[in-house]
């Protein structure tokens, strides 16, 4: 394949595609409904809600992909 198209694109864009991506799975998760978050869990606990482990995931996610 010949990506030579490419060769003008700042390595910052894929940081910045990578931050979207994360930022729209954040998004996507946040519009979920708690009851079908936790349809199949044992119990209704606050830490099995999905959206409290996505949140500080994807900011871990983005900042390492800025600093490496």
């Amino acid at each position: 394949m010949n990506f030579h198209w490419l060769s003008g694109v700042s390595p910052r864009w894929g940081a910045v595609l990578h931050a979207i991506g994360w930022v729209a799975l954040v998004v996507w998760v946040f519009r979920l409904p708690r009851e079908e978050l936790l349809d199949d869990a044992p119990d209704r606990a606050r830490w099995r809600d999905l959206r409290l482990w996505v949140l500080p995931l994807a900011v871990v996610q983005v900042a390492l992909y800025f600093v490496f």
